[in-house]
């Protein structure tokens, strides 16, 4: 199967179906799971391959693209920018600028597809061969929005963010995220193909815009990093050892069990195993009894760069 942007390529719009799913309601998951809307492609996916090795310095870099302006559909966000940058500490952070919204509606969604395989002949091909993507949705616990990370499933012809992983998200003043090389499964040497679509619902329509606007293009991002800790002067320390030699250490840190506990007990933990506390979210939790820790994002074991903040799900 192989749909085409709909709106200003004369797609039509399928009406969503109905659910009463938390995650599947969010009109995210409502673009991505519909063949009339999502620019899909029933592709084989490529053979698995075996994990890249950890980045521990990376080389900065940056992309930008400035959209056409005022051709968003209407009623859409009006994305009139997107800047790409890879960061010194093996995180890429993604960063767009929508003229028409000071916050996302809880109608909204902003759809960032990164082809991190360099790829373009699997996933979603007329976005660049986007094997995951990235939704920009309104926070339904309160003010803000959340930044999930979704994977491409061939099986099912979309990207499953049902099963996704809450990243961080830019500073005020933009709407985006950051990764790690990991989280994105990123090699070095290859390049991230970026692309965005915009979508709203107003009154029960799809309206979209597009960066770039042509089908297939992409924001080229090269990834560069180093996988050998005497390479990471940025973001290391140097500590010498009993036989004279320096050696780079990376400051880490390992996220503590805390399911269960409370939200004081577990910001401590944190605080002693040498993470960065987060923020603290409300979630339903049927096994955990309310105000106590469901999970943290990452989650408890994981091992993480120190200055990454761990965010704090609560039982409501």
């Amino acid at each position: 199967m192989q749909a085409n942007r709909p709106g200003r390529h004369g797609t039509p719009a399928a009406s969503p179906p109905p659910t009463d799913d938390l995650l599947t309601s969010r009109a995210i998951l409502r673009l991505l799971a519909l063949p009339g809307v999502c620019v899909l492609a029933a592709v084989a996916p490529s053979a698995a391959a075996a994990t890249p090795a950890p980045c521990v310095s990376s080389t900065p870099a940056v992309v930008t693209l400035a959209d056409a302006p005022a051709d968003a559909e209407a009623g859409a966000p009006e994305i009139s920018g997107v800047r790409a940058a890879v960061n010194a500490d093996c995180t890429v952070s993604v960063r767009l600028t929508v003229d028409n919204r000071d916050a996302l509606r809880p109608d909204d969604a902003l759809l960032v597809y990164l082809d991190t395989d360099g790829n373009p002949a699997t996933g979603a091909q007329s976005f660049g061969g986007a094997d995951s993507g990235v939704g920009l949705v309104a926070d339904e616990d309160g003010p803000g929005y959340l930044a999930l990370l979704g994977r491409w499933d061939p099986a099912a012809d979309s990207i499953d963010f049902e099963n996704a992983t809450e990243l961080d998200i830019s500073p005020a003043g933009w709407f985006g995220f950051t990764a790690g090389m990991g989280e994105l499964g990123l090699r070095s040497g290859s390049t991230l193909g970026i692309s965005v679509a915009a979508l709203a619902e107003p009154d029960g329509e799809i309206a979209l815009d597009f960066a770039p606007d042509d089908e297939g293009g992409t924001l080229a991002l090269p990834i560069a990093f180093s996988t050998t800790a005497a390479a990471a002067p940025g973001t290391s320390e140097t500590t010498q050892t009993p036989g004279g030699r320096d050696r780079i250490v990376r400051r880490t840190c390992k996220v503590p069990k805390t399911k269960g506990r409370t939200v004081a007990a577990v910001r401590k933990a944190l605080r002693a195993a040498g993470c960065r506390v987060g923020r603290t979210r409300a979630r339903y939790g049927t096994t955990v009894r309310k105000g106590r820790i469901v999970a943290t994002l990452p989650a408890a074991g994981k091992r993480i760069a120190a200055t990454r903040p761990v965010t704090i799900l609560v039982s409501r």
